[in-house]
């Protein structure tokens, strides 16, 4: 069936019934009922468990219309119910990750979300894992926050985490003796110990213990700059960072060496620098479908259109 998740709450029913919540209870009080008609699913519960069950209702014009048949989409043993406020229940990414946080081995979560709707989301295997990797300061991660506004805009079945490589963390492996070189003061770094930034150009003499924390773009600006190359460098390039990792997930980063919109390097993807929130939705549209097209979700509807 792949992911079914109502396009609109509207769509959705609530049946409350006496416990115990079975099967045989929910048809029963939903076969012949006169159900409104943009109703298509009811979530049923009797106060402690919760089903889900779709609806075919007769024919006609009027706003009720009955019930004539019912199907049990998620039983109550295999049915979940999650209240969270922050939850757009139209948008497919936000369900998901709902469903991931509160109810991570339900089959199907129904969730009370934002202005009380109701809504749910029944699950298979095709949803999408994806990594924003960034360096960071400045806050938030730029990657991860567009990330997330992409998807709060369209409907792809991607489970979104953000991982963070601290600039302090890497500062720290350089060791006190020698000169610490930052490519900008712009992301907010503050530490406890001195450090000079590319950007402004710091006299620094051939021969000195420099050791610059940035990336090849940085290398090269100071080479050209200083007419010789830099001393030492720690990378923080998120590309190269994931590529040393190595991953059997997909993991998103921005790369100054990106041109853009976005590029497939294995199962790491880039986007420039500069990236907008359409090439961030660009590369993640491009990282589920190939993600399906290699598990073979090929055309798979996985939000319910009525």
């Amino acid at each position: 069936m792949g992911h079914l998740i109502p396009a609109h709450c509207k769509l959705v029913g609530k049946l409350v019934l006496e416990p115990p919540l079975t099967r045989e209870a929910i048809e029963r009080a939903a076969k012949g009922k006169l159900a409104y008609k943009l109703t298509d699913f009811y979530v049923a519960t009797d106060g402690r468990d919760w089903a889900v069950v779709r609806v075919r209702k007769a024919p006609g014009a009027t706003l009720l219309v009955p019930v004539r048949s019912v199907k049990v989409l998620s039983a109550p043993d295999e049915t979940a119910y999650a209240e969270d406020p922050t939850v757009d229940t139209t948008n497919p990414s936000a369900m998901l990750m709902a469903a991931e946080r509160h109810a991570p081995k339900a089959r199907c979560v129904v969730v009370q979300g934002e202005f009380n709707h109701l809504s749910f989301v029944v699950r298979d295997a095709s949803e999408v894992r994806v990594l924003a990797l960034d360096v960071v300061p400045p806050y938030p991660s730029k990657v991860a926050e567009l990330a997330r506004r992409a998807l709060a805009t369209t409907g792809l079945p991607v489970l979104l985490s953000e991982g963070r490589v601290e600039l302090a963390d890497m500062a720290s492996s350089v060791g006190p003796h020698r000169r610490l070189l930052m490519p900008c003061r712009a992301s907010g770094l503050s530490l406890d110990r001195p450090v000079d930034f590319l950007d402004e150009r710091p006299p620094i003499a051939r021969g000195e213990p420099v050791t610059l924390v940035g990336c090849q773009l940085s290398a090269r600006i100071f080479e050209e700059h200083y007419g010789f190359p830099v001393p030492e460098a720690v990378t923080m390039c998120p590309a190269e960072l994931a590529a040393a990792a190595g991953t059997d997930g997909w993991v998103l980063v921005k790369c100054c060496g990106e041109k853009g919109p976005f590029s497939v390097h294995g199962r790491v993807v880039h986007v420039p620098w500069s990236a907008t929130r359409g090439d961030v939705a660009a590369a993640l549209e491009e990282i589920v479908g190939r993600d399906h097209a290699e598990r073979e979700f090929v055309g798979m509807d996985y939000l319910y259109e009525p």
